[in-house]
């Protein structure tokens, strides 16, 4: 975009502030991907329960959002995001360090689980390090890895529809989590949501928007709130340098 080679390019959600505060042209959807850590297997004992519920509690969202995520996207602790389901605020997202430390002291033996991460992506591999280190706070062991056979991975979802729904389907589809019977009222998706996170498979961190910058040349193409184009009126100007 800054040579001149293309009109309109997708931004990586760290740069969204960056760019956007340099001048350029930029739209961002509402968010449609989740950022979640995912476990590859059921748990097979308590004491791995009380391991995944110190992780999930010692999660400080609000640091890696201002630090590595340039204070992008929404922290998050439900699947779906609230402009979506409506109830995700009452999932608790704020850190909880003492708890978190009690819990790992109830088992004996630690393991030191791997978690993967696309090493494509290099805020993928920071913001795997950083769950590590919040981890070791709590007393836990993680090593983080771009090898893709692993206990637990860092993925970034999109979300399939703005059906709740169907989003929350294809989110256990694509995860290996149990699909709920679809229903109708809202306390159906909530009690359908609430039962996936209990399986402890996934602990969701950040509802991600997408978002590009645009050359001025560019004119009336617009980003629908889904992620979407609406390219039908969009056309290119001369633009004297």
């Amino acid at each position: 975009l800054e040579l001149g080679k293309a009109d309109l390019v997708e931004l990586a959600p760290e740069q969204t502030h960056r760019v956007s505060q340099s001048g350029r042209r930029v739209a961002s959807s509402t968010p449609v991907e989740l950022l979640a850590l995912v476990f590859t297997r059921d748990m097979a004992s308590a004491e791995e329960k009380l391991l995944r519920q110190a992780l999930a509690l010692s999660l400080d969202r609000a640091s890696m959002r201002s630090v590595l995520l340039q204070s992008t996207g929404q922290p998050a602790a439900s699947i779906l995001p609230n402009w979506m389901s409506g109830y995700g605020f009452v999932f608790p997202i704020a850190a909880d360090l003492t708890h978190a430390r009690q819990a790992s002291a109830q088992v004996q033996h630690i393991p030191t689980w791997s978690l993967g991460y696309d090493g494509t992506d290099p805020l993928a591999r920071l913001l795997a390090e950083r769950v590590a280190l919040n981890a070791k706070d709590a007393g836990l062991a993680l090593q983080p890895t771009a090898a893709t056979n692993t206990e637990l991975r860092l993925m970034r979802v999109p979300l399939a529809s703005p059906d709740p729904w169907v989003a929350l389907a294809d989110f256990a589809v694509t995860t290996g989590l149990p699909v709920g019977k679809t229903q109708s009222s809202v306390e159906d998706l909530y009690a359908a949501e609430a039962a996936s996170l209990a399986t402890q498979r996934v602990i969701p961190l950040f509802h991600l928007p997408v978002s590009y910058a645009s050359a001025l040349s560019l004119r009336d193409w617009l980003l629908r709130p889904d992620g979407s184009w609406c390219v039908a009126d969009a056309w290119l100007a001369s633009v004297t340098p």
